[in-house]
Parts: structure tokens; C-alpha cells; sequence
């Protein structure tokens, strides 16, 4: 079941979709991962880290057209593999 969303995008309008919440999750040093598919079948990646208690040190959100353009920019992290893996997406290349 489809849930209305509304993220709030300090770098451009925010995002209002139909869609769900398929990563709630905190990464140390990274901070707070969200990533939703909305029901048009795009994926939002929302990332929050906190300077402190009271600041805001990175807030970013980020649409993708396909699973595989999200996958590509997650694993440029160190916690690209495990976010992966939750997806059911091993994160391995093929050597000859």
C-alpha cells in the first residue's frame, strides 16, 4: 500500500510522491539514510548528518530514475554494501 510522502529538500522544491520507505536507517558517520520508490517507480535517497546536537552538517536528497543508478551511487560508501545486501543486491564484481 502506497503512502503520500513529502521530503523536504533544502537544494530545490521539495518531493511529493506516492510511493514507500524501503531504508530507515542510521550509519555512523554518515549519518541518517532514507531510501523510498515511489509508485512511478523512481528511487529517492535522503541523507541527513548531523554537525552536532543543534546543526545540521549535510542534508541532501537525491532522485533516480532506476534501482541501478541508486545501486551506483551507493556503492561509492563504505555502507554501500550492507544497504545492498538488505536490497537482496550483492555487491561483488566478476574477475576473469
Amino acid at each position: 500500500m502506497a503512502t503520500e510522502f513529502v521530503i523536504y529538500n533544502p537544494g530545490g522544491p521539495d518531493l511529493e510522491f506516492e510511493g514507500e520507505c524501503l531504508l530507515d536507517r542510521y550509519y555512523q558517520g554518515m549519518g541518517r539514510l532514507r531510501v523510498y520508490e515511489t509508485s512511478g517507480g523512481k528511487f529517492i535517497l535522503q541523507q541527513e548528518r548531523n554537525a552536532s546536537r543543534n546543526s545540521t552538517a549535510l542534508h541532501r536528497v537525491e532522485v533516480y530514475e532506476t534501482f541501478n543508478d541508486l545501486a551506483g551511487e551507493l556503492s561509492k560508501s563504505w555502507a554501500g554494501k550492507d544497504i545492498l545486501e538488505r536490497f537482496g543486491q550483492p555487491f561483488r564484481i566478476s574477475i576473469d
